[in-house]
């Protein structure tokens, strides 16, 4: 088909449905749609929103918060360092649920890698259990399990390696951090 002759089979194909006013005002609108939903995609959006509280500061529940904040998900993750204004918005019903992460998380998190402690390590506070939320919850899980899983290496070198008691912790953690552990022996 010749670039020349393309308006008029177009105009020609599409004769009839241009004599109804309908279906021009529908094509007129397709541009309407197009940016109304670029706009309404602009905005903070998700499934879920949910709290992720730590008041302290502590490293490793920072770290644990960033992890969970930074994954790609359908979940709308605010960070909070006020444990009283989370739950104000979750009673508010600006929030969906709180995870608050304990001022002595790293400890808790040592000991319940050794199997000593049979406290929570994050508290949940949830307006209602739907299924959305225990999905949710496999987020917390996950953030949760990396921290727990280098407690339980670090327990495992100091108890199976007696010589590396002088060994500071960044080596260990930069040994953790790799893939391959066959250099540690």
């Amino acid at each position: 088909m010749n670039i020349k002759k393309f308006p008029v089979w177009f105009y020609m194909s599409l004769k009839r449905l241009f004599c109804k006013w309908s279906f021009v005002a529908i094509l007129c609108a397709i541009p309407l749609l197009i940016c109304g939903a670029n706009m309404a995609m602009q905005g903070k959006s998700g499934i879920l929103t949910v709290f992720l509280c730590c008041e302290d500061g502590n490293s490793d529940a920072l770290d644990v918060i960033d992890y969970i904040k930074n994954s790609s998900t359908s979940l709308l993750f605010e960070k909070s360092t006020n444990l009283e204004d989370s739950l104000k918005a979750l009673k508010q019903k600006k929030a969906d649920a709180v995870w608050y992460f304990e001022k002595d998380f790293s400890k808790r998190a040592d000991s319940y890698a050794l199997g000593k402690n049979k406290k929570p390590l994050v508290q949940v506070f949830e307006r209602e259990d739907n299924i959305p939320l225990k999905l949710s919850r496999e987020k917390l899980y996950s953030g949760v399990y990396r921290r727990l899983a280098y407690g339980a290496y670090k327990n495992f070198v100091y108890t199976q390696y007696k010589n590396v008691s002088g060994v500071s912790e960044d080596v260990i953690k930069s040994y953790f951090g790799k893939r391959d552990f066959d250099e540690i022996q």
